[in-house]
């Protein structure tokens, strides 16, 4: 590959934006990669920060593993779980619809469990 500049000359590197081939005297440092000019150092900053934000939004450390799981995510987990069982045994006494308890039941044993695991995950990490 040669450079995107100087068409004599071999790439060393590639843009880490438009993957331009760079050779030493046109790649410019940016943050842990190299860019072939101002506009895509631009570019980077913005995709670091969008990928930064990402991660936080879906619980993504630096270092590529799941963030420590709050307890505040266990314990939403089980108050459902337990107005779901709550809901169906009022369905059972007063309506007597045996399928709506069973349902209500079953979905609030998943979130009972599921707060379970979110809570001893917690304790792992």
């Amino acid at each position: 590959m040669h450079c995107f500049n100087h068409q004599k000359t071999s790439a060393v590197c590639a843009c880490g934006v438009c993957l331009k081939g760079l050779c030493k005297e046109c790649m410019q440092p940016a943050d842990d990669k190299f860019v072939c000019s101002l506009t895509c150092a631009q570019l980077l900053q913005k995709i670091t920060r969008l990928n930064n934000y990402a991660m936080s939004v879906y619980g993504i450390n630096k270092s590529g593993g799941p963030q420590k799981v709050g307890m505040r995510t266990a314990m939403l987990h089980f108050a459902l779980g337990i107005t779901f069982i709550g809901f169906g045994a009022y369905s059972a006494v007063h309506f007597g619809d045996w399928g709506l308890t069973c349902f209500a039941s079953a979905v609030g044993l998943i979130f009972v469990v599921q707060a379970y695991k979110t809570y001893k995950r917690g304790l792992r990490l």
